[in-house]
């Protein structure tokens, strides 16, 4: 892997995404700021400021024009890309908020945090929906289903849960990672479930059924995973500073 550009901040990263279409990334800081590059360019072009804490998660909808973020200070924030107008600040969580996700219509956003709590809001209207009890410990991740009705969700209690967030009712729970969960994602089908954790666990479950198709034990802590554009390899970023990809058996696609 060659490195092609380095992105210049004034604090520690947190997280980062690239745009839908590929033209921007965003990063966040333990300081609460969120910074906008151009692909390519050294310099942000835009920062967002607002967070009183570190901002976990980012997400943005799929035409490129809000965001989303979810931060130590307890909120989730939405914001105007083009502007860095803030829309709105979401409060309700008590704790920090450490996920958040768009449905694939861009219309419900969910996020989970250290309250044991997910919150459904209208990302519209920028209002509260709903607050789903999950579990009784700390959720680290969530993910929406393309169906844009089912959740996954996990974190301290080692254990996925997925819900219906319509009706607010649990759907399955599914184990088999020895520590906590970092990050739950779907592929684009909709039929595999995938996980990483603390342990170095990387899971593919198929999906709604929660069968493992995959159990992989990788050298060190799995922080993030995510797929390939065609879904045949995941992206492991490792606890020990390397990026691992992992290529799927044709069972576990």
């Amino acid at each position: 892997l060659a490195l092609l550009y380095e992105l210049q901040s004034d604090a520690p990263g947190r997280t980062a995404v690239f745009s839908t279409d590929g033209r921007r990334m965003l990063a966040t800081s333990q300081q609460g700021e969120i910074g906008v590059w151009a692909y390519a360019s050294p310099e942000a072009i835009r920062t967002f400021g607002g967070h009183g804490a570190s901002v976990y998660s980012v997400a943005i909808t799929k035409d490129g024009k809000r965001l989303a973020s979810a931060s130590a200070d307890q909120t989730v924030r939405l914001w105007n890309i083009e502007t860095g107008a803030q829309i709105a600040s979401l409060t309700g969580h008590e704790g920090p908020v450490y996920s958040l996700a768009f449905s694939p219509d861009d219309a419900l956003l969910v996020s989970c945090g250290a309250d044991k709590t997910l919150r459904l809001w209208d990302a519209n209207g920028a209002r509260q929906l709903k607050q789903i009890t999950a579990g009784s410990e700390a959720n680290y991740t969530v993910a929406f289903h393309g169906d844009g009705r089912r959740v996954a969700t996990a974190g301290l209690e080692r254990q996925i849960r997925t819900f219906d967030v319509l009706t607010g009712t649990i759907q399955a729970t599914f184990d088999g990672h020895s520590d906590f969960v970092h990050r739950v994602l779907f592929n684009q089908a909709g039929n595999r479930l995938l996980s990483c954790g603390y342990g170095g666990s990387l899971m593919v479950r198929s999906f709604p059924d929660g069968k493992a198709v995959l159990d992989q034990r990788l050298p060190t802590v799995a922080n993030f995973v995510n797929y390939s554009p065609d879904g045949t390899r995941v992206l492991v970023a490792g606890g020990d500073g390397i990026g691992y990809i992992v290529e799927l058996p044709a069972a576990a696609r």
